[in-house]
């Protein structure tokens, strides 16, 4: 069965592998095999992508002009990132970054809290508070970057297909 997706943006394991390869092209020129077995070694999610994901999105990238394809003795093609596809991947690393350390500092205060915990109900009930408070603000700027990375996303036309075994 071939399913398309019409927002690949919408898509965590797909964004998740777009950047993945984006990192990988940032340190070099690489082929798509190259790419699809190093990415067998690290889990990117509840799958590994194959040359159906990764190919469509090499191709997409390259649409972008995120990413450019060299000859390389013609039998395959090697990909390497060019100097749009670094400014966006600095751009994500930037959200990305900010997104950890507004997380972390969540930790940080909900853990000092819990040390300092002494069981009663106002306390606790309170920390949830704080919690559900900050987990609310995080959300609201990840779906604000989210947005921003669709609008990006879906300034370039195209479609990709992924293929499904069911």
């Amino acid at each position: 069965m071939v399913e398309v997706a019409s927002k690949p943006s919408n898509n965590p394991f797909y964004l998740r592998t777009r950047f993945t390869v984006l990192l990988l092209l940032a340190n070099g020129e690489m082929h798509g095999y190259q790419i699809i077995k190093f990415l067998k070694t690290v889990r990117l999610g509840e799958r590994n992508p194959g040359p159906s994901t990764i190919y469509p999105i090499l191709h997409r990238l390259e649409e972008e002009g995120l990413i450019k394809s060299v000859s390389d003795s013609g039998k395959r093609k090697a990909y390497r990132i060019t100097e749009k596809g670094i400014a966006f991947l600095k751009s994500r690393i930037r959200i990305a970054r900010e997104f950890m350390s507004y997380f972390q500092g969540i930790l940080d205060l909900v853990e000092a809290k819990i040390e300092n915990y002494r069981p009663r109900r106002a306390d606790y009930e309170k920390l949830l508070e704080e919690a559900y408070s900050s987990m609310f603000l995080l959300c609201e700027r990840i779906k604000k970057a989210l947005s921003e990375i669709e609008k990006e996303l879906t300034s370039t036309r195209g479609r990709y297909v992924t293929v499904s075994s069911t």
